[in-house]
Formats: structure tokens, C-alpha cells, sequence
């Protein structure tokens, strides 16, 4: 049985930008580099509101939940309203969320500035939760990402790849630099951290029975993990409830070393990660890959948008058509564009065999701007740009987006 992955994602107005597609992309290329990568589904929701959340969870019913954006600790988790503004999700409100599907949740990740809140209030309801103490630089939360779900789809387990994520950062922190999201700190400052000291494991009291993911890699068949009391840099400020284990990354001797904290005071459609390509989407539909390229993806989508019953589904599938041809053959796009830029193709593809459904029809606004962000560093008289101007704005107004 394969294991869902559900990733979601949000960087409403106002906020600053985030790497978010580039999260997804690691994520999505971690797993098709590993082992067991046919072991894997992934599942992703982009711009998501509140109302969101439980729809994505009932849909999918995923073993690891990932999300990716903002937090803002006590506040909670920035998501988007209606309007695409920020709309704070409190911590309570998370927790009760995931008491009710802690039963097939066994991992939540919330790569976001300041969510140890969450992480550890979430806890109490799902096996094991990742959040960050601090802000995180957009560099190291991908390289967290990359390094944890390459481990995880070598058959570590869950515990094991959170420390393969810490090292990672580890291995590629540049020590040129000490700015955080634009913010200067001073080096000698002792509540500032080691970018790879930022993510923070948490172990539920009583864990809930799971099969393993994968089967279990010698790694974590010989390793004895060792208990040890850690102090916390600049731990005296933070304000830990509920019971567990906190884990800390601190380059063990071939053990973890954990930190035991007790306080009895407190209460779309998936993404296969095939042999030849794994995929993400950006509305959330259905990508079956196997050994499939994305090229003969997309070509099979707007195959069967041709077939439509909507009046502009033929003009719609010959632009696209003209688009995917475009992408294809321009000599300036690396390879790892091209699939960027092809998937997108396919989600406005998707779109427009149901151009009414709002999911849809605001993934495609995304989705225009993924292509042209994945083009922008093309020189303005190439022809892929000259043709994407003339293309997007008709494919745009056949899709109502105009």
C-alpha cells in the first residue's frame, strides 16, 4: 500500500514571497531519486484557506501532512481568506483538526517561521510532528525538505529523516551569512540559533500503532537511540505544554539525542511517484505518472479537453497545444524548466474541462505566474516569450481568468 503525502501550501497577498513551488519541486524530485520511490503519493494543495484543510484531509487521508508558508507562533498559521489576504488558523483549532484524523495521520510537518507553538500542541494527537523554533531562512527549509524526504523514501524512518533534514542544512549553510528572512542578527546574540538547530522533533506521550512505511533500513535496525538531557539555547523564554519527547538536532555519535520535557500542568488527485517522473500540480488534480513523461501527459490532457462539452474547449486545446509545442523546442529552457513550465501546461489543461470550479479556476491564476516566473529569466526577444505573450492572454480569457 502506498503512503500519501499531502503537501499544503499557502503565501497569501501582503506576505513576503516564499520558495513555495521550489519546496514542492524538492520534495516532489527527493522521492523520485530514491529508493522506494513507487512506495509514495503525493498530494498537494496550493493558495489553501481554512475551509481547505479539512477537505484535503478527508479526500486524501494522508500518513505525512506537510505544509509550507508562513506562521507567527502564539497566532498561529498563516493561510489565505476568500480575497487571497492572510487569515491566521489558531493553534486550538489545528489541534482539534487533527484529533480527528489523528487516526491515519502519523506525521505532521509544518515548515514554517515559528510553528514549534503548533508542533508541540499538535502532538498531543499525532505521533510525531516537526516545527521550527524560530524564523528560517527559505534555503534551509528546502534543504531540510530535500534531506528528509530522500530519507525517508531510502526506508529510514520518520525520526531518522528528520535528522538526515537537520544535517542536511548542516552540510549547506553558508557561514558567509548570518541574515534570517531580511532580519540582521548579531552573531554573539545567544537566542540566535544554528539554522540546522531550527527544526525541532516532537514524539507523542503514547504512540498511536502504525505499520511501518517502508521497511525498516539497517540504519534504524542497529541504531539504540540514547536519551540525554539538552539544554536549549535560549530555551528559558519558550513556553512548552503538553507531554512528550522533543527531539533536537546536535551531530549525535551515530545515536539521537533527545531531550525529555514532562509537564503535568497541561491537559485533485494524486501524484504518482513513478521511475521516470514524479509530478506536482498545482490545483491538486490527478496525476498518474508511472514511467510516463510529462510530455505525453500533457498531451493526453488536452487530448481529452478536445472532448469537452464547453464551447471553447477546441480553441482551448489547440492553444495549449501550441504552448506545450513551444516549451518544448525552445533551446533556452533547461530540462528542469521544461517540466516546470509543461506542468503548468496541464493544470490549465485540467482547468478548462471544468473552467466553473473555483479551485480550478484560481489554481490557473497560479499557474500563469509559475510560467512566467519559470520564464522570466529568458532574454525578451526569445520567441518562447514573444509566443507566451500572445498565448497566455488568449488561453487567460478562454479560462474567464481575463
Amino acid at each position: 500500500m502506498k503512503t500519501t503525502i499531502l503537501i499544503l501550501a499557502a503565501n497569501p497577498q501582503g506576505t513576503s514571497a516564499l520558495a513555495l513551488m521550489s519546496e514542492i519541486r524538492h520534495i516532489s524530485e527527493g522521492l523520485k531519486r530514491s529508493l522506494h520511490r513507487d512506495s509514495f503519493t503525493l498530494e498537494q494543495r496550493v493558495a489553501v484557506r481554512p475551509g481547505d484543510l479539512q477537505i484535503a484531509l478527508l479526500e486524501t487521508e494522508p500518513r505525512i501532512v506537510h505544509f509550507c508558508g508562513h506562521g507567527t507562533g502564539e497566532q498561529g498559521l498563516v493561510l489565505e481568506n476568500e480575497a487571497g489576504q492572510a487569515q491566521c488558523v489558531s493553534t486550538e483549532a489545528l489541534a482539534n483538526l487533527f484529533s480527528l484524523v489523528g487516526h491515519y495521520v502519523e506525521c505532521v510537518i509544518l515548515n514554517a517561521c515559528f510553528s514549534e507553538v503548533q508542533a508541540n500542541t499538535i502532538v498531543e494527537q499525532v505521533n510525531y510532528v516537526i516545527g521550527m523554533r524560530q524564523a528560517i531562512l527559505d534555503r534551509s527549509a528546502i534543504a531540510f525538505t530535500t534531506g528528509f524526504y530522500e530519507a525517508l523514501g531510502s526506508g529510514a524512518s520518520i525520526e531518522r529523516a528528520y535528522y538526515f533534514g537537520c544535517n542536511r542544512i548542516q552540510l549547506e549553510t553558508d557561514r558567509s551569512t548570518s541574515s534570517r528572512k531580511g532580519t540582521v542578527v548579531e552573531a554573539r546574540n545567544p537566542e540566535i540559533i544554528a539554522e540546522h538547530q531550527i527544526p525541532v522533533f516532537f514524539t507523542k506521550a503514547v504512540l498511536t500503532p502504525f505499520q511501518p512505511i517502508l521497511n525498516p533500513h539497517p540504519i534504524d535496525r542497529e541504531a539504540t537511540p540514547m536519551q540525554n538531557n539538552i539544554n536549549l539555547i535560549g530555551s528559558s523564554n519558550t513556553n512548552l505544554t503538553g507531554s512528550g519527547t522533543i527531539n533536537t538536532y546536535s551531530a549525535p555519535n551515530n545515536v539521537e539525542r533527545n531531550q525529555v520535557i514532562n509537564n503535568n500542568n497541561d491537559s485533485s488527485q494524486k501524484i504518482e511517484i513513478g521511475k521516470i517522473g514524479g509530478d506536482f500540480n498545482a490545483s491538486g488534480q490527478a496525476l498518474n505518472f508511472g514511467e510516463m513523461e510529462i510530455s505525453g501527459t500533457v498531451t493526453n490532457t488536452t487530448g481529452q479537453l478536445e472532448k469537452a462539452e464547453t464551447p471553447e474547449a477546441p480553441k482551448l486545446a489547440e492553444l495549449l497545444k501550441q504552448l506545450q509545442t513551444a516549451i518544448e523546442t525552445n533551446p533556452d529552457l533547461n530540462e528542469e524548466d521544461k517540466e516546470v513550465a509543461l506542468e503548468q501546461v496541464k493544470v490549465l489543461a485540467e482547468a478548462g474541462q471544468n473552467p466553473q470550479a473555483g479551485g480550478l479556476q484560481k489554481a490557473s491564476k497560479t499557474t500563469m505566474k509559475i510560467i512566467k516566473g519559470t520564464l522570466a529569466g529568458l532574454p525578451t526577444a526569445t520567441k518562447l516569450i514573444e509566443q507566451c505573450n500572445q498565448l497566455l492572454p488568449a488561453i487567460a480569457g478562454l479560462l474567464g481568468l481575463a
